[in-house]
């Protein structure tokens, strides 16, 4: 019952923040308004700056990687396979010392 008391309230108020935002105020409705402050807002200009320098930043390291200008530490499938095999030892000894305690 809990459920659907939820998500009738979020109907309610996501029907009442619509409504809401059909108001005109002089020539733009609120929902003009909203997105054009959220476009032209000086967090929204930090915020695209930053997104533009970790996508820069990503893509630099990736080409250098591939041009072999950086190396990674299983860049090898071998040792990548080799790593694979590792870890799934160390989760069966895990699960099975996890078994022995609950067993206890």
């Amino acid at each position: 019952m809990g459920e659907l008391m939820f998500v009738l309230k979020s109907f309610l108020i996501t029907c009442v923040v619509v409504f809401c935002f059909q108001y005109k105020i002089g020539d733009k409705t609120t929902d003009e308004r909203v997105n054009e402050f959220l476009q032209k807002g000086a967090l929204t200009k930090h915020l695209k700056e930053a997104g533009e320098g970790a996508t820069r930043i990503t893509a630099s390291t990736f080409n250098a990687v591939k041009e072999g200008e950086i190396s990674l530490p299983f860049k090898t499938i071998q040792k990548a396979e080799a790593a694979k095999e590792e870890f799934e030892k160390y989760q069966e000894s895990v699960i099975q010392k996890a078994d022995q305690i609950e067993q206890e």
